[in-house]
């Protein structure tokens, strides 16, 4: 029997407190069999439990449950064997949380911080929704959804107070003083297909019609210096396929795919300065948008960041659609060994000043900030 341990917790400043607040957040971990290290485990863990913040958001692809994690990963470290296949039943869905959580690192920050856990496909199967998240090759079964397992072993792991009128929503704003409110998206559980054509007569949803009437009545509410939106997929980097498949995040890239006149419209509602926060691409970029031309004192920042331990796949591509600025980009090039994979593992950092300065930046393995961006209260 364990012996018993003391924790504590603090609770939220009143929302009408103008407290300075710090956080973290990052995703993408253990993905293409870059997975715990034999000696270091997941080592940006040191970093970011070195780092003073109020609370730390895993920010989807968490775990990589159509992957595995071999003796050998990709860049040709040792590491951890995960004890579990592509997860195709709810075993083996847990055997890839409990993979990750074995790292003391990563135990460290869950035992020592708030932690808002969302998810991005991975947690499930790449770039599922609900109509694509079926899969017909061996240990799949054809036919069988993966989404209702995925959602099960996510909820298992990251424990979300459930809404009364909602079950197993994920979605939700949380209150930091008077500085800052974010919006945590799901954009996962509710999204038309993938393959889908995107167009003003007809457009798409990622997020469902409830999500969206939600978001933009919370928008209305409320009275936060800040709105962080936190997006698991990125605005205007393409991800997904080209063609048939589909793009998988909000640009449309140049094609039909996306989602763009969904957000375009959010965008219209919000028409706020504000902040959106993203993974999922394993580079980090940041970028200025001035969406509207008719409106071009209106401004949103989008902070893309990762990976936190994973494959890296720098990508220069990026849709103009919302008069898109790239101010930083890291890395520009793919790792040769794990060492040089190490030196490219990053997170973001937000702090909020007692009087509303907003300061992001990009954080690398030993926690030395690798951009800083600034911007004044409004």
């Amino acid at each position: 029997m364990n012996a018993a341990a003391e924790g504590h917790f603090h609770t939220p400043p009143a929302n009408k407190d103008a407290e300075a607040v710090v956080f973290g957040w990052g995703g993408d971990l253990a993905g293409q069999n870059v997975c715990r290290d034999a000696v270091e485990g997941f080592p940006i863990f040191k970093a970011i439990n070195a780092t003073e913040m109020n609370f730390f958001i895993g920010l989807g692809d968490m775990i990589y449950a159509n992957g595995v994690c071999n003796p050998t990963g990709l860049y040709g470290n040792a590491q951890a064997s995960g004890q579990f296949l592509q997860a195709a039943n709810l075993a083996d869905y847990w055997g890839h949380w409990r993979y990750n959580r074995e790292d003391d690192g990563y135990r460290s920050l869950l035992a020592s911080m708030p932690y808002y856990a969302i998810w991005d496909d991975h947690e499930v199967v790449n770039d599922f929704g609900p109509l694509h998240d079926t899969r017909t090759t061996p240990p799949y079964t054809p036919g069988v959804h993966l989404m209702p397992m995925g959602l099960k072993a996510m909820l298992d792991y990251n424990p979300i107070l459930p809404a009364g009128n909602t079950p197993e929503r994920l979605y939700r704003n949380i209150h930091w003083g008077k500085h800052l409110e974010m919006f945590i998206l799901d954009t996962r559980q509710y999204r038309d297909a993938n393959f889908v054509a995107d167009s003003a007569q007809s457009p798409k949803t990622m997020l469902g019609r409830e999500q969206v009437v939600w978001l933009k009545d919370a928008l209305k509410k409320s009275n936060a210096t800040w709105k962080v939106i936190v997006s698991s997929v990125p605005i205007s980097i393409p991800t997904g396929s080209a063609g048939e498949a589909g793009r998988d995040g909000w640009a449309n890239y140049q094609e039909t795919g996306g989602f763009e006149y969904e957000l375009t419209d959010i965008l219209r509602y919000m028409q706020q300065n504000g902040v959106w926060i993203t993974t999922d691409v394993h580079f980090s970029e940041v970028f200025r948008y001035t969406p509207f031309q008719d409106d071009p004192a209106f401004q949103i920042h989008e902070i893309v960041t990762g990976p936190i331990n994973a494959g890296i796949f720098p990508n220069a591509a990026f849709d103009l659609t919302l008069g898109t600025v790239s101010l930083f980009r890291f890395p520009t090039t793919t790792p040769a060994n794990y060492e040089e994979a190490k030196q490219m593992f990053n997170f973001g950092l937000i702090k909020i000043a007692e009087d509303g300065t907003l300061a992001a930046s990009i954080n690398g393995i030993d926690g030395a900030a690798l951009y800083e961006l600034q911007l004044p209260p409004h």
